[in-house]
């Protein structure tokens, strides 16, 4: 089975996580130290309950820290895969814009610097979209619909002028000499006979091309033929 080993906790790591654990160090300070993840250091410290030592505010405090640390974390994650990441002072740009200005989703992308899906996410998920009236709500869908129309025929456009891509023309002594590399021809040795011999014709030892091949009268038949 593959995957990442799991960590071996030793008597020495155990009295490093307790006496870093007890000057006050988070739980990712302590895993960088042992090398290790913060999700194991976690576990070690819940199945030691080191937190019972510690005072309720600072319980509090290291769990708010570790809160943080996180979602600082699942941040740079979303922002790598190409996520626009908002800060407060962008939300409340976007509140203004969006609910007392009525700006459209384009509109407010310029100004923050985003772009128009990024807006129309984020004002759906911030329940910014009730606060708007019905009409600019449709007014919304119709701009959408505009863009989404004309990027189309951009691309349609951008297609026809593009050339198409045409074939080779491939001769005919090019194809047989394909054919032979891959072993779909025979080639007969110089001085090889081809076609069926008389016997073959006679025994019937393999069929003729196009219709039956009559047997020459001997004998008394050759008399009544004639």
């Amino acid at each position: 089975m593959g995957g990442t080993p799991a960590f071996k906790w030793t008597a020495e790591a155990v009295q490093t996580l307790t006496r870093l654990y007890a000057a006050g160090e988070t739980r990712m300070a302590i895993a960088v130290v042992l090398e290790t993840d913060a999700r194991v250091v976690g576990r070690k410290i819940d199945r030691l309950d080191l937190a019972r030592q510690l005072s309720p505010e600072e319980r509090a405090a290291r769990k708010l820290a570790t809160t943080r640390h996180m979602a600082a974390v699942g941040l740079a994650k979303r922002a790598e895969a190409g996520e626009f990441i908002w800060s407060p002072q962008q939300v409340a740009d976007l509140r203004r814009l969006y609910v007392t200005e009525l700006r459209s989703a384009s509109e407010i992308a310029v100004i923050i610097g985003c772009q128009p899906r990024d807006v129309s996410r984020k004002a759906y998920n911030a329940g910014l979209t009730r606060f708007r009236d019905a009409s600019v709500r449709q007014r919304d869908r119709l701009r959408a619909q505009q863009l989404a129309s004309a990027r189309a025929a951009r691309s349609r456009a951008l297609a026809a002028l593009q050339p198409k891509d045409t074939p080779p023309v491939v001769s005919d002594a090019d194809l047989i000499a394909a054919a032979v590399a891959a072993g779909k021809v025979r080639q007969l040795p110089p001085g090889q006979a081809c076609g069926l011999t008389g016997l073959e014709r006679y025994l019937w030892a393999s069929p003729p091309i196009t219709g039956r091949v009559e047997h020459r009268a001997r004998g008394r038949a050759r008399k009544r033929a004639a």
